[in-house]
């Protein structure tokens, strides 16, 4: 079964730690967004949609190939962002989804298909960093309802920690790396 699994991309906030969009930030002839875009949608799993909050003029201009979703209640948190993004997917019918992160780096098209297939058979897919987990994530429509009634900055980790028994892990070392500040641009040359 060949089933159209959207991705969704978050990338509704302000960088405040960075002081400027973590989103245009360039990174390998590409912007950090618009490669985690580019890499989404090289799976051919289904739409890619990118929930945008702050800034979402300028970074829209950067985008091709996406749905853009805004989110006007992105200061609550990554929370509001997959309520947008899922509540988007829902009035499609979608089976499950995937949830990026636009300032990782290190995710690929390979990555994303891991997490799909592992998700698929288990319903939850998270990624494993070593020392903690988190995103790249998949979620069965089964969750839809809990990543619905999520609220502030915590994303989906409760929804995670609710089903640690059912979860599929996908070893994934350096998605611990992320880009919040200056220091961290360092990772991308």
């Amino acid at each position: 079964m060949n089933t159209a699994i959207p991705i969704i991309i978050l990338a509704a906030g302000n960088s405040s730690r960075l002081g400027h969009p973590k989103q245009l930030v360039p990174y390998r002839k590409h912007t950090l967004l618009s490669y985690t875009v580019h890499e989404a949608l090289a799976t051919n799993q289904g739409e890619v949609v990118v929930v945008l909050g702050a800034h979402e003029e300028e970074i829209q201009k950067t985008i091709q190939d996406a749905t853009v979703i805004s989110n006007k209640y992105w200061q609550e948190g990554m929370g509001s962002s997959i309520v947008a993004g899922v509540s988007y997917l829902m009035e499609k019918g979608a089976e499950g989804v995937v949830l990026l992160l636009c300032d990782q780096p290190y995710v690929t098209t390979e990555l994303i298909r891991k997490v799909i297939n592992g998700g698929m058979a288990s319903g939850i897919a998270v990624c494993d960093y070593g020392e903690s987990s988190g995103p790249p994530a998949y979620f069965s429509k089964h969750y839809f309802p809990e990543l619905m009634a999520l609220k502030g900055d915590h994303g989906a980790r409760q929804v995670v920690k609710k089903y640690k028994e059912q979860l599929c892990y996908i070893s994934f070392p350096k998605g611990r790396h992320d880009i919040d500040t200056a220091e961290d641009l360092k990772i991308l040359s």
